[in-house]
């Protein structure tokens, strides 16, 4: 994309014009007001109900901008908004917002596009930082597969911008329309970078001559920017052409520059390209003198007077010209062309004239010298000829022609046998026009040929005022019209039929219209909207706008407003205006009114950031980064300083930060901090007189700490458990606490710990698991800041039964290493073996919870205990053996049977034991109940 910046002076005014062919037309509508979108739904709504509805919407790979913008203070620059690969088309409407910094750039006008030259209408709304536009068609929309520019839109650079300032380009509301659906497509957007670079001289001079060398004074030179499209046109003095451009703006390195030049009256001609070098660039200039060479251009009139748009006339020997495509076998016929020398120097033309039908007649060949033109008159006899078709063939050739397509002419007749009766025909007329203007008081004459004697009636709106008989030609003149706007109407008729020719007649008066009334004026910082009621005279046509005594515009008929834009503030200016009518009368009597800006009154804007974003709970858990953005609204002086302190847990005095760059400060205290600011700008128009803006900032690093966890030490198998705990948070707060996942339920507060913080009381129930043992319960608790405490506490979990015993005797010496063993349906599932000789004590433990042993001791020794686990409720029956050693007789034994209590509650029933005493086995049966439930 190549951009141009434009200043002041002789040729860059011609840029702004280029490709502007909107600017002044009744279509293109610049306005500042509301209203305008009003209009361009009816525009659009209109549009749509007289074009067919498509299936899909249409859409487009990307529009907008495609590389970054840029500009210098002061200046122009013209941007085209492009559109890339339309699919669903055709595009028959296109309607957008562009997005900008109103303060550093401003739209100043909008036109077609590359893809949008033909379209109907072209309308732009300017508002603070936001440019509306609508650009449509009735038809010839742009196709599928179209990628190009649909407008250029030139923005201003303020004259206080600096350098490094930036500008969003964005595109919204993005609306393609194809009559029936809308659609859109993804936003391009762009950034509009300001810069500051001194303009550089860039001459484009040189001489221009005739193709025999002598100098060729006032020659034409038009310069033209092929990568960019804008055209300048070059002054001349004598035969010496000169245009200064600025490089780096309108012409850079590598870009490729066409110089055409023209003789004053066109007939000599030189186009010369030339690729822009950076010698050219540092040199400053670029001499290219110009030699013209001839101009070669040889035609067939196509509109040759009776040839039917073919270039060729047929005449028969009365001097009456048959109907087309119908001639009569044996007649003679004269076939006339007329041949054209548009180029520089007269010419030897090579003509001939062929009859084609299934062989080829050659009726004439000949050279011609000719100056201008050359009429041909070639005689055709078609007394041998058959009925048929057959094609005449004109053609007029020589070298170098310029435009060689128009050399040959062919016209396609139908030769019968005998004619037949045809209608008459008007063959000419005169004015030529079909709308024609007089003054009132002028005489004008109207004049007909037909190719038939006829009778001739002359009719003005409806009404006959002349008539005439018997006449081939037939003449009206009117010297008494008045005004108004007639419809002049000639009928020839005879047996054979009629023909019809009218023309439009506007007669205008010479009275120009009253002048406007009521003119008054609303106004803004760099706007005024000058409005007016229009003139009632039915041929007023438009109002003459001048500013400052400067020509602007012609505002048409039923508009009643001007609104000037691109005004500095508190500046004073003036408007004129003079009607005209449609005829062109212009009151010359001046209706003024002088009207002034507004001054800037709007105070600055600032916002502040945080980074990272406030979480939902309004705590951070780290730094706190607050980014400080300011700006002064369009079109304001810019903002001079921003101020802003701190107080709470951390503080700072009144700062002062110059400019309107962002800047960044870090709260890192824990608490809560306010921070309080507001900015002034260069009119001293103060943020913090409306209001003082703060922002809070709540920081909590510290995690909570949990104070203890109550709950039971022992419990039973899929039981529920109670737990409590107690936490406290110094800042703030604690919002969540769960033990193995599950919530818990805060309580009111329990106490105050050592700390002077208040301690928070969390309760809830967890189910015990299915398996006895001992376990770890977790408990995590988490502030509102997102900090997290843990603590993990133990219990133990225990078959749920009860069982009682009876203690009994039985004496038996043994042997050492006796071995004393416990016996499961005659399996042994557990032993104990006596170290020595001596009495021992037998036990066997069945506590609560499952587990239940067997151990032998005497006094001074203890054996190893041997525990076996009872996993479910039940009854159950052991046996008790005790196995002798070599000894075969038992001494006395002594037996303790020890039940250990529920550790839960009481117990309610006894196991019953027996012993049964063998030779050398001794039996003891145990019977443990476990009642359901625990019972």
């Amino acid at each position: 994309m190549h951009l141009q910046l434009h200043f002041q002076g002789v040729c860059m005014r011609a840029i702004l014009l280029y490709k502007g062919r909107g600017i002044g037309r009744a279509e293109v509508i610049y306005v500042r007001k509301p209203i305008s979108v009003l209009c361009v739904v009816i525009l659009l709504s209109s549009l749509a109900a007289n074009i067919p509805i498509c299936a899909a919407q249409p859409t487009a790979d990307a529009f907008g901008i495609d590389e970054d913008v840029y500009g210098v203070p002061g200046g122009y620059t013209i941007v085209p908004v492009n559109i890339t690969n339309v699919t669903n088309g055709p595009v028959l409407s296109i309607r957008f917002d562009v997005l900008y910094n109103a303060s550093i750039i401003n739209v100043t006008n909008v036109t077609r596009g590359e893809l949008t030259q033909g379209w109907d209408t072209l309308i732009f709304n300017v508002e603070k930082g936001v440019t509306r536009v609508t650009v449509s068609t009735a038809s010839d929309g742009i196709d599928n597969e179209s990628t190009g520019s649909v407008v250029l839109i030139n923005f201003s650079v303020n004259k206080s911008a600096r350098e490094g300032m930036k500008s969003i380009l964005n595109f919204t509301n993005i609306e393609l329309a194809d009559g029936g659906e809308i659609g859109t497509a993804e936003p391009k957007n762009s950034t509009f970078y300001v810069r500051y670079v001194l303009p550089t001289p860039f001459l484009i001079h040189g001489y221009v001559f005739y193709e025999n060398g002598t100098a060729c004074n006032n020659a034409s030179v038009n310069i033209t920017n092929t990568n960019t499209g804008i055209e300048w046109k070059a002054n001349t003095t004598e035969n010496y052409y000169m245009c200064e451009l600025t490089a780096g703006f309108d012409v850079n390195e590598g870009e490729v520059l066409r110089i055409d030049a023209s003789s004053p009256d066109g007939m000599q001609r030189r186009t010369v390209l030339h690729e822009v070098t950076a010698q050219d660039i540092n040199n400053g200039s670029l001499l290219m003198n110009m030699s013209l060479e001839a101009f070669h251009d040889v035609l067939i009139k196509a509109d040759y007077t009776g040839a039917y748009g073919t270039g060729i006339r047929i005449d028969n020997a009365t001097g009456t010209i048959p109907p087309d495509e119908n001639l009569t076998v044996g007649e003679i016929y004269f076939i006339k062309y007329k041949v054209e020398n548009n180029g520089t120097y007269p010419e030897t033309v090579n003509i001939s004239v062929k009859i084609v039908s299934e062989t080829v007649w050659e009726l004439a060949n000949y050279s011609q010298f000719i100056d201008k033109y050359h009429l041909g008159n070639v005689t055709w006899d078609t007394s041998s000829l058959s009925p048929g078709i057959y094609d005449i063939t004109v053609s007029a050739h020589i070298q170098n022609d310029e435009y060689p397509d128009d050399n040959e002419r062919t016209r396609t007749v139908i030769i019968e046998i005998e004619a037949q009766p045809s209608e008459p025909e008007i063959i000419s007329w005169s004015p030529e026009e079909s709308i024609v203007n007089n003054t009132e008081g002028e005489s004008r004459r109207f004049n007909i040929t037909v190719d038939q004697v006829v009778n001739v009636r002359w009719m003005i709106n409806g009404t006959e005022v002349f008539n005439e008989t018997g006449v081939n030609e037939s003449e009206y003149t009117n010297t008494s019209a008045v005004s108004g706007l007639w419809n002049v109407s000639v009928i020839v008729e005879n047996e054979n039929g009629t023909d019809m020719h009218s023309w439009i007649w506007k007669v205008r008066d010479i009275t120009p219209p009253a002048s406007i009334s009521n003119l008054s004026y609303t106004n803004g910082t760099t706007w005024i909207n000058w409005t007016w009621d229009d003139p009632v005279d039915e041929d007023f046509s438009h109002v003459l706008v001048y500013i400052d005594g400067e020509f602007r515009e012609n505002v048409s008929k039923g508009i009643c407003h001007y609104n000037a834009t691109g005004f500095g503030m508190e500046e004073t200016h003036t408007i004129s205006t003079r009607t005209a009518d449609i005829y062109g009368n212009i009151n010359e009597t001046w209706v003024n009114l002088t009207a002034k800006t507004l001054p800037d009154v709007t105070p600055p804007v600032t916002t502040v950031v945080t980074s990272p974003e406030r979480p939902a709970s309004g705590w951070w858990s780290e730094n706190v980064t607050l980014t400080f953005s300011r700006y002064d609204p369009y079109p304001g002086t810019g903002v001079n300083f921003t101020r802003y302190m701190m107080e709470g847990a951390q503080t700072k005095s009144w700062t002062t930060v110059y400019g309107e760059d962002d800047f960044e400060d870090v709260v890192s205290a824990e608490g809560i901090t306010t921070v309080y600011y507001y900015s002034v700008d260069n009119a001293s128009n103060n943020e913090s007189e409306e209001y003082m803006k703060n922002v809070t900032v709540s920081i909590d690093k510290t995690p909570p700490e949990i104070i203890d966890v109550v709950l039971p030490d022992v419990v039973t198998v899929g039981s529920e458990i109670n737990v409590t705990v107690n936490v406290t948070d110094a800042l703030s707060g604690v919002s969540e606490v769960t033990a193995d996942g599950s919530p818990l339920t805060r309580q009111e507060a329990a106490g105050i710990g050592d700390r002077g913080i208040g301690i928070e009381t969390w309760k809830g129930k967890i189910t015990a698991p299915s398996e006895p043992g001992v376990y770890n319960i977790t408990i995590v608790a988490v502030d509102n800041a997102g900090n997290s405490a843990e603590n993990v506490t133990q219990y133990t979990v225990m078959v749920n039964v009860r069982i009682t015993g009876e203690t009994g005797e039985v004496n038996c010496s043994v042997l050492p290493f006796t071995t004393v063993a416990l016996y499961d349906d005659g399996e042994m599932i557990a032993s104990t073996t006596s170290d020595e000789e001596g009495d021992y004590t037998i036990e066997i433990m069945l506590p609560n919870y499952g587990d239940y042993g067997l151990m032998a001791s005497k006094e001074g020794y203890l054996s190893e205990n041997i525990t076996i686990s009872i996993t479910a409720p039940g009854e159950y029956e052991r046996d008790f053996i005790a196995e002798y050693g070599l000894i075969p007789e038992c001494p006395s034994w002594e037996y303790l049977i020890e039940c250990v209590e529920n550790f839960m509650q009481p117990p309610t029933s006894p196991c019953h034991i027996s012993f049964n005493k063998l030779v050398e086995v001794m039996t003891a049966y145990v019977q443990c109940h476990f009642p359901p439930g625990g019972e």
